[in-house]
């Protein structure tokens, strides 16, 4: 493996040819991890790596797309690789080593096996892998990403909506949906996931939430209420909707999360007034939410 030239960023990779002159093995040396993994005593370190024929300039967005190599080292230091660990095509936003296991923070930004590129809104989850003597097997975790929307055709996993309500009475009905770019449109209703999606990870287990807003259409008029997804067995569970709009507010863009707080321009539509609000997620639910929901 050698440096990449090149100042900046970039003095973090490494590259070495890969078979085909047109294809690199690169290494990004910043995010290496160790620990023994084979339980002989003796440390192994654990590469985050891409094999691509990628140049450099495109190592300033970061290494995306690559695998885990694990490696252990000979008595006369070279080093020789034990095994691959993880899901090829995935980003690995964080990785250790725990009690001989190999602990991983799994994110797609690619979804299928040639490596076409997708621009998915699925969250990030924790796998675990074990060396069971000739390979790292999976022996925690989930088994596939929850897809929450692409932008293409391709639709997502199941979506579990809550029944947004107001004074007492139904506004947009809860259901399962399944989305893709172009929404779902079911009983006079047309439930649209937006672009507005935060990756959140409020209780730190490597299984991130999605803050999202979602737009439903109907002959009552066009709400965007902002719900909390969590990742069920197989569907997005929803863990709270703090703001639960009926036709009360409008959701200006721009809102963030930092910490455990949520903050959000609203702008009360009976007064014309826009204030910020503040939303702390307390561990179960935001405190102080807007608008009334109930779970479906």
């Amino acid at each position: 493996m050698r440096p990449v030239k090149g100042g900046g960023v970039l003095a973090s990779f490494a590259w070495a040819p890969a078979g085909d002159s047109s294809q690199k093995l690169i290494l990004n040396s910043r995010e290496i991890a160790y620990g023994d993994l084979t339980g002989d005593g003796e440390p192994e370190a654990i590469l985050n790596i891409l094999c691509s024929n990628l140049p450099a300039t495109a190592l300033r967005n970061g290494l995306r797309g690559g695998q885990l190599l694990v490696v252990t080292m000979r008595a006369d230091h070279s080093l020789k690789g034990l095994g691959y660990a993880g899901q090829a095509y995935a980003d690995y936003p964080s990785f250790r080593v725990e009690n001989q296991k190999l602990m991983a923070q799994v994110w797609y930004g690619r979804i299928d096996p040639i490596g076409a590129a997708y621009a998915v809104y699925a969250p990030a989850h924790s796998r675990t892998y074990q060396w069971n003597g000739t390979r790292f097997a999976q022996a925690a975790g989930r088994t596939s990403p929850l897809l929450l929307r692409s932008m293409e055709r391709s639709v997502g996993s199941p979506v579990r909506l809550a029944t947004i309500m107001r004074d007492g009475a139904s506004v947009c009905p809860g259901r399962t949906a399944r989305f893709d770019e172009r929404g779902l449109q079911t009983d006079g209703v047309m439930y649209k996931v937006t672009s507005n999606i935060r990756p959140t990870d409020f209780d730190h287990d490597g299984n991130q939430e999605l803050l999202a807003q979602v737009r439903c259409t109907g002959n009552r008029g066009t709400f965007d209420s902002l719900y909390l997804f969590g990742q069920g067995v197989d569907e997005f569970v929803v863990l709270d909707v703090p703001i639960a709009n009926g036709g009360q507010y409008v959701i200006q863009d721009g809102w963030q999360v930092k910490g455990n707080a949520l903050t959000v321009n609203v702008t009360l539509l009976a007064t014309g007034e826009t204030g910020a609000y503040s939303i702390v997620w307390n561990g179960k639910k935001f405190e102080n939410g807007l608008g009334a929901y109930q779970e479906a």
